[in-house]
């Protein structure tokens, strides 16, 4: 009797311990960057889980957006054009024409897009002394 006690008790923690394992997916985000003395262009792709906080990195870096629809959002400048949904962004930045403001909030949505998506900042290249 003890020993089909044990093996029944054996069992069910078998049972009760492997149920309770969780098993997670992995996150598949891309994220680059590319920036020229003349030009600086964001692509990125996410999860879905992620596009509340990447929203609101565009939403603090360039502020509310021009158009918006159930497809996407959209921020329009002067030197400046981006675009996001709910699973995507890409970011264009004509440098050459572009006001030191409207650089500078392109920082800005850099750093908060890295944050947002946890993503490891790059280093930053010197440059070379003229």
């Amino acid at each position: 009797m003890k020993k089909y006690i044990f093996i029944l008790f054996a069992l069910t923690y078998g049972l009760v311990s492997s149920a309770q394992r969780t098993t997670t997916k992995s996150e598949k985000i891309s994220y680059a960057t590319h920036e020229t003395d003349t030009e600086q262009s964001l692509k990125g792709s996410f999860p879905i889980e992620r596009s509340e906080k990447v929203e609101t990195a565009f939403l603090s870096a360039l502020g509310k957006a021009d158009q918006s629809s159930a497809k996407g959002s959209t921020w329009t400048g002067s030197y400046y054009t981006a675009h996001m949904t709910a699973t995507s962004f890409k970011a264009n930045l004509d440098k050459e024409k572009a006001s030191a403001k409207e650089i500078g909030m392109f920082k800005r949505l850099t750093a908060a897009l890295y944050k947002a998506l946890d993503q490891p900042q790059p280093p930053q290249v010197p440059k070379p002394n003229d």
